[in-house]
């Protein structure tokens, strides 16, 4: 079973390389910080921070999975956010995004 997520904070970056810092949080107690979203806008990835070597690893492939769609979901909604759209860019035209 997989963790539910209770919280995602998108902090878009300046960066070209790291478009958004990410900080999850699963079950309203484990956090997982320095998540990054990377690489250029058609081909964004998701990078897990690793803690014990202080680079950058995929954890499990569900897990992973599951993450990245959510992260990259949250991302699109903040971008479109600060650029004051109200609808994320895989959207169609009649599927408007709730305020």
């Amino acid at each position: 079973m997989l963790a539910n997520v209770t919280k995602v904070n998108v902090i878009l970056e300046s960066d070209p390389k790291v478009k958004a810092t990410v900080s999850i949080q699963m079950d309203g107690v484990f956090l997982v910080r320095g998540i990054e979203v990377i690489g250029p806008d058609g081909d964004l990835r998701v990078k897990f921070p690793d803690t014990a070597s202080s680079t950058f690893e995929d954890p499990s492939r569900k897990v992973h999975e599951h993450l990245t769609e959510l992260i990259l979901a949250e991302y699109h909604k903040k971008v479109a956010e600060e650029s004051g759209q109200d609808r994320s860019p895989d959207r169609s035209e009649g599927d408007r995004a709730e305020p």
